[in-house]
């Protein structure tokens, strides 16, 4: 039943985890809200923050599948950076996209990239991920899964996905800005001139 209901109320799903996110934001991000966010990182610059947090997956406070802040993980990381050892606290998927998104150079055209599936002993499984596209217009994706090899499209990113999980099958996907504003969204695999 439940996946029945997503796979085809998939985009009703995304508008939800996008307005609960921001819902989240105010009762517990507003704290980090004086937070600086850097502005114009190099994709270097973006592998050697990201490769300093630690996954944690999202908890009841969450409701299990919130974003946070992007300025929420900056704090976090200009914690480490003054010495201080590892908050321990919650930092899903979204969040390291999240702060990817925001402070990577305009110029690699960032978004937020989520992905859901279905693993071969029928559990329900989703990533996101800040995608990005190179000069070449090939795109590629970054965060806690480290950077990807480059793709012609969305769907050729999606189809290795679902190799390097074993997955069963494809379940939805959906592009949005780095605000969380919903672009595009579908069933299953995208289309090919989706890139």
């Amino acid at each position: 039943m439940k996946l029945w209901f997503i796979k085809k109320f998939y985009k009703v799903a995304y508008i939800w985890w996008s307005n609960w996110s921001k819902v989240y934001r105010l009762l517990y991000h507003r704290k980090y809200s004086d937070v600086k966010l850097e502005q114009g990182m190099t994709l270097g610059e973006i592998e050697e923050n990201l490769g300093r947090l630690r996954w944690s997956p999202d908890t009841w406070k969450e409701l299990w599948d919130a974003c946070g802040s992007p300025k929420r993980v900056q704090h976090e990381l200009d914690e480490m950076a003054s010495g201080k050892p590892w908050p321990h606290t919650q930092m899903d998927c979204d969040d390291f996209a999240v702060w990817a998104a925001n402070v990577i150079k305009s110029t690699f055209y960032p978004r937020i990239f989520t992905f859901s599936w279905l693993t071969k002993d029928g559990s329900l499984k989703g990533h996101a991920m800040c995608l990005l596209r190179q000069k070449d217009g090939r795109i590629f994706h970054v965060g806690n899964w480290k950077t990807s090899k480059p793709y012609n499209n969305l769907k050729e990113a999606c189809e290795h996905i679902l190799l390097q999980r074993s997955a069963k099958e494809a379940i939805c996907w959906g592009l949005f800005d780095k605000d969380l504003n919903l672009l595009e969204a579908g069933p299953g695999l995208p289309l090919e001139k989706i890139s």
